[in-house]
């Protein structure tokens, strides 16, 4: 029994053992540990009788007096003997005691407690129990609570009543295969290693396939980088009809359309009041309540962390022992300046967060996403502005020409955005950087010794440009003045941005020291804006690195001649200057290398030194004989320039933009001699006030014998593809102009503005109705997004038929009383309109034929109670227009 009892003992340790580890003993088991027991009662009860026949021999006797009792003892220890005999060979028999338990549906993980989760949370939830939804996708950047969100509804089918047979929970990670993610899902599903490792691909498809089949069941992907076709794996494609559903997380928008998701869901950061929740929960409320002046500083800190929750939850535990003002005030200066000091920071926020950043493709596009930190914190970057920056710095280099390397350039900034290292700003045409995502940029930077200095301080001292001695970029924000004494070389130097902007236009006058700019051997580029510089420092023409220069904003009447000497400047752009501005013979001739020259939508008047006149070649003579330009943004402001572009056809093929501005003396306006500018995107009319027509005809050829032979005419002959490229049309106080009919031959606008003109009384005349380009396929707007019309008092019809406008998102109709219907029905702008702004009183006078067309647009409209009063003509045109065409 002893040798028994000991294999009883070691089965009862396995049984235990087993237990622990969820597991379920055999039932065979049970009952030989049972019969054990009722083998050591029988054995006892065996010795208890032996015992008693001993104790009764006869007297002075080995003999007992009971001879039939001792003979059924004998008989019952021998069977004992025997049966215990068996149950020892059974025992050493059990190599496994237990089998695995039934799998429950769900594992509850284990998660804190959440803030600000709770809408989201429903949504999802409402998308889960919708059964035409069948997978989700949770998207965001990184740290801002995706995951928890995925662990809140796992959680939420251990709390709730439902019929799922199987939730599988894998985790995928940036370096996940499809491989590792069946295996996961294999295992989720109760396969062993050892089960698992003895399958071929195909039979691994099968098990997973036919468990799952037949089941109600969610599949929750964490953290996927690429797309992992998991139907392909066996996984079943969830319909209506088996009511599956399949969720994930993202960091990037592209993986949602690469994954099929039928409801994509971003996932946002918290609002300042959840943020601060958080924030003191994690900071503890002893901490909180240690001193007066921390319940003030507390807010100034969480909200450094602009809402994301990864980073508030390691400022919080990082704070939680911080205990005087003295050291909030500290964490807080840190935050602004050096945020990777802040315990945590560097491994629980920057590092994670740049996993982002390590996937993206190439260097290029590193680069441009670290460049975007050059800009201060929730700063709206114009995209457009952005994408010159990184022309000018060499980043899109590979591109053939100037339209290619703009569109990489949006490109990459669209795919910044999908992984959200870039943020929509606040409208379409910027964006902006999270604030702690521009932190890891910084830090980023500063360990790849690209270092780069945002520097907003009104006067630059000493200690700050010795600093800059290790700068590779600088913004200076505000600055007005240096300290002259302490010029240093900046040898690493390749990029300055100066800006200053004050609403009001008062400030005071940058000036820089002697020498400033020949301290900067190796910069290439070099932009001032909104500075109100008004003049450009001659030593800027020594800088023979320099390959882009900007000034816009400025006060400049004159560029100096060394400018001619920057024989390796690729791009050069003179924009909204106050002051008319001159520019020498020979500057423009003399920059033999510049691909891209931007003077447009400006207030300043470009002209040839006056000096130099008849004795040369004029200005835009000088770009059309520029080898490498490529593209080019023109104003154009008199006659003789309209006669010099008519002539000048290598400069029409490069023009992107051209601005007719104050031109007098037109009464038309058309292409046929400016036959090769085939490639302008955009156009603007600004106070031409003699121009009483654009001529559309398509036949015709020349027009211009009915004008004044000294009076040039800009025939615009449009033919089939003349206008294909136009996207953008402007046009301000042209008090004659009657209609802009010719606009049915420019089938890919995109955006309209007209504002300011007196005469106008159809925007698309009666001799285009049911003409040529209104029955055409594409009609007439079918890519306009943005209409916009203000002060027109004798504006009458847009277009006598309806318009379908499939692509229009936002249109504005101010200050028109006498447009009293809108081509529109029912139909029109269908799913494409975001906006329609009106005066309140011309929309409730407005006509309908169907008041459900009225009803439809209802809902877009944004009134105004009264008209507004602004004019903006005259001097305002520029503050106007600025206005209406955000």
């Amino acid at each position: 029994m002893s040798e028994l009892n000991g294999i009883s003992q070691d089965v009862r340790t396995l049984v235990r053992l087993t237990e622990q580890q969820h597991k379920q003993p055999k039932q065979e088991v049970n009952n030989w540990l049972e019969a054990v027991q009722n083998m050591n009662v029988e054995v006892n009860q065996i010795l208890q009788n032996g015992n008693q026949v001993i104790e009764q021999r006869c007297l002075g006797s080995c003999c007992p007096k009971n001879c039939r009792a001792t003979y059924k003892i004998g008989k019952r220890v021998k069977k004992t003997l025997r049966a215990v005999v068996e149950q020892v060979k059974r025992g050493h028999n059990f190599d496994n005691v237990a089998n695995d338990l039934p799998r429950p549906a769900v594992y509850e993980r284990p998660m804190e407690k959440t803030v600000g989760l709770g809408s989201m949370f429903e949504h999802t939830w409402r998308c889960i129990n919708n059964e035409k939804i069948g997978i989700i996708a949770l998207w965001g950047t990184g740290g801002v609570g995706k995951t928890t969100l995925l662990k809140k509804i796992n959680n939420e089918f251990v709390k709730r009543c439902h019929s799922i047979d199987k939730v599988v929970w894998v985790v995928v990670s940036k370096d996940g295969t499809a491989e590792n993610v069946q295996k996961d899902i294999g295992r989720n599903l109760g396969l062993s290693h050892d089960t698992w490792d003895g399958m071929n691909g195909d039979e691994k498809f099968e098990v997973i396939h036919q468990f799952l089949k037949d089941k109600r069941f969610v599949l929750l992907l964490d953290d996927i980088w690429k797309r992992i076709d998991v139907f392909s794996l066996g996984v079943p494609h969830p319909s209506s009809e088996n009511k599956s559903k399949i969720l994930f997380t993202t960091r990037s928008e592209e993986i949602c359309g690469h994954m099929e998701a039928q409801r994509i869901i971003r996932v946002k950061c918290l609002s300042p009041s959840q943020a601060l929740e958080l924030f003191q929960e994690k900071v503890g409320h002893d901490t909180l309540n240690s001193h007066p002046q921390i319940s003030q500083l507390v807010e100034s800190v969480a909200k450094e962390c602009d809402g994301l929750p990864l980073a508030l939850i390691t400022i919080g535990r990082a704070m939680t022992c911080k205990r005087t003002a003295k050291e909030w005030e500290y964490a807080l200066r840190m935050l602004r300046e050096c945020p990777s000091k802040i315990s945590g920071m560097d491994e629980h926020v920057f590092s994670k967060l740049k996993f982002s950043y390590d996937s993206l493709c190439n260097e290029n596009i590193k680069s441009c996403f670290l460049y975007c930190c050059i800009f201060p914190e929730d700063y709206n970057i114009p995209i457009q502005k952005l994408v010159w920056l990184w022309i000018g710095e060499g980043f899109l280099n590979d591109s053939r020409n100037i339209d290619e390397a703009l569109n990489e350039g949006n490109e990459i900034v669209a795919s910044l955005q999908h992984i959200c290292l870039l943020e929509s700003g606040e409208n379409e045409y910027s964006v902006k950087m999270h604030d702690v995502i521009r932190d890891m940029a910084l830090w980023i930077a500063n360990k790849e010794k690209d270092y780069i200095f945002v520097i907003k301080e009104m006067a630059i001292n000493d200690r700050q440009m010795a600093e800059w001695e290790k700068a590779k970029r600088i913004s200076l924000r505000n600055v007005e003045s240096f300290d002259s004494n302490c010029l240093r070389t900046y040898s690493n130097l390749s990029t300055l941005l100066v800006s200053f902007y004050s609403p009001h236009f008062r400030s005071p006058t940058i000036t820089f020291p002697r020498g400033f700019f020949q301290c900067m051997p190796v910069i290439k580029v070099l932009e001032f804006e909104e500075c109100l510089l008004e003049h450009v420092p001659v030593e800027i023409g020594n800088l023979v690195s320099l390959q882009h220069l900007g000034f816009s904003f400025t006060r400049i009447k004159m560029l100096p001649i060394e400018l001619k000497n920057l024989t390796n400047l690729r791009s050069l752009y003179l924009e909204r200057s106050f002051f008319p501005m001159s520019i020498p013979q020979g500057v423009i001739s003399g920059l033999s290398m510049l691909q891209v020259l931007r003077i447009s939508r400006t207030k300043m008047n470009v002209v040839h030194d006056n000096n130099l006149s008849g004795r040369g070649k004029s200005f835009l003579e000088e770009l059309e004989c520029l080898q490498h330009l490529d593209y080019a943004n023109l104003t154009i402001q008199s006659i003789h320039d309209v006669r010099t572009l008519q002539n000048c056809h290598k400069l029409q093929r490069i023009m992107r933009g051209v601005e007719f501005r104050l031109c007098k003396g037109f009464t038309s306006l058309s292409f046929s001699s400016l036959i090769s500018m085939t490639y302008l995107k955009e156009i603007s009319f600004d106070r031409c006030a003699s121009l009483e027509e654009v001529a559309y005809n398509r036949n015709e050829q020349k027009r211009e014998g009915i004008f004044p032979d000294n009076i040039p005419s800009l025939n615009f002959s449009i033919f089939d593809q003349r206008l294909k490229s136009l996207h953008r049309v402007t046009i301000t106080v042209c008090d004659r102009l009657k209609n802009m009919t010719w606009l049915i031959w420019a089938p890919n606008v995109k955006r309209l503005v007209i504002a300011g003109c007196n005469s106008m009384e159809d925007l698309i005349g009666e001799s285009a109705g049911g003409g040529v380009g209104l029955q055409n396929d594409p009609p007439i707007f079918s890519t306009l997004e943005v209409l916009k019309l203000f002060q027109l008092p004798k504006l009458k019809s847009i277009c006598k038929h309806v318009l379908p406008f499939p692509c229009l998102k936002e249109m504005s109709v101010r200050r028109c009383p006498e447009l009293k219907k809108l081509p529109l029905d029912s139909q029109s702008a269908k799913n494409s309109l975001r906006m329609l702004k009106a005066d309140r009183e011309w929309w409730d006078t407005l006509e309908w034929d169907d008041p459900t067309t009225r009803d439809a647009f209802f809902s877009y409209v944004r009134l105004d109670e009264e008209s507004c009063r602004v004019d903006i003509r005259g001097d305002a045109i520029t503050t106007g227009m600025r206005n209406i065409n955000r």
